[in-house]
Parts: C-alpha cells; sequence; structure tokens
C-alpha cells in the first residue's frame, strides 16, 4: 500500500502529513527582503517531547506551531474525533501510522495502558532521594544545562531545570 498525504489544516500549501506519521514541507518560493527565495520540500524531523510521543514545529508567516504527530495523523485520516483520546494500540508511543492508532475514551485509554503494564509517566519523577536533588541543583548551578546529569537520572532538560530553580520540590534545600 502506498503512502498518503494530505495537506495539514492552516497549513495549506506548507505542509503534509502521511498515513505512516511523516511530516514533509511542500516546494515553495519565501518571499524576503532579497526577493523571492525556492525552498525545495523534505521531510521534517520529528523529536521527542520527554513523555515518549513525536513532535514537530512548523512554521507559517514568521510564527512557529507546535504538535503532536499521532494527533496530526489522526485528525487528517480519521472521522469523528470529538473528545476522544488517541491509544497507540502497541503500546509504542513513537510509532505514529494510522494503522496504530486507535480513538478511544480517556478510561479506555487509561484501561489499556494499565493492561500493556505501560502506564503513562509520572509529570516529575518520584525516584529521587533528598540528596539527588541537593546534587542537581548544585551542579545546574556550577555548570548549567548538563546532558551528563540528564542520562544519569533520566531526566529532560526541562525537569532538570525545574529542579534547580525549585519549581518542583521546593521544599528541600
Amino acid at each position: 500500500m502506498e503512502e498518503q498525504w494530505k495537506d495539514i489544516f492552516g497549513f495549506e500549501g506548507y505542509y503534509q502529513i502521511s498515513d505512516m506519521g511523516r511530516v514533509r514541507s511542500l516546494d515553495r518560493g519565501i518571499y524576503s527582503g532579497k526577493g523571492k527565495t525556492f525552498v525545495k520540500g523534505r521531510i521534517i524531523c520529528d523529536f521527542p517531547d520527554g513523555f515518549g510521543y513525536r513532535k514537530v514545529h512548523l512554521n507559517k508567516e514568521g510564527r512557529r506551531y507546535n504538535f503532536k504527530v499521532h494527533r496530526l495523523v489522526v485528525h487528517h485520516f480519521k472521522e469523528n474525533i470529538g473528545d476522544l483520546h488517541v491509544d497507540h494500540i502497541n503500546g509504542i508511543r513513537s510509532d505514529n501510522r494510522l494503522s496504530n492508532l486507535d480513538l478511544v475514551t480517556q478510561r479506555e485509554n487509561n484501561r489499556r495502558a494499565y493492561v500493556r503494564n505501560s502506564p503513562p509517566k509520572p509529570r516529575f519523577p518520584k525516584n529521587l532521594s533528598v540528596e539527588d536533588i541537593r546534587r542537581i541543583r548544585r551542579e545546574y548551578i556550577r555548570w548549567g544545562r548538563n546532558p551528563e546529569l540528564q542520562k544519569e537520572f533520566g531526566l529532560t532538560r526541562f525537569t532538570l531545570r525545574n529542579i534547580a530553580t525549585k519549581k518542583v520540590w521546593s521544599h528541600i534545600d
């Protein structure tokens, strides 16, 4: 079966989404101070959002818009989404093929995650000790953004920053 592409709503002539979960830009002319420049279309790189889902940045008229890829696929290839949630049938959050996505209620989505033994990731990790929090804060103040620290504790850079700036675990000095 051949990959099907559809224009992304609000970005017609700029971007398309496929039923395989890929996003591409289209060939187009861009006007700048030097006149019109031709830009060749390409597959857009997606990236993880910290919870295992894939996201893309789409630009239009000088503004950046962020979208989760699985939501784009379902929105463009399935009918009547309503207030339903998207379930990844095989439990792999980065697998955004239409055949792997199903529309379910929030309750059913939670039930399926529990059955698969892949409950939603907690917003903030609970396995950090008080000493870990203090060490993260010391090293973040000293070195700033630290990829080694992120890997060691399995944290995103945003969670690391939130710990260091006391947006979370503020009760620990």
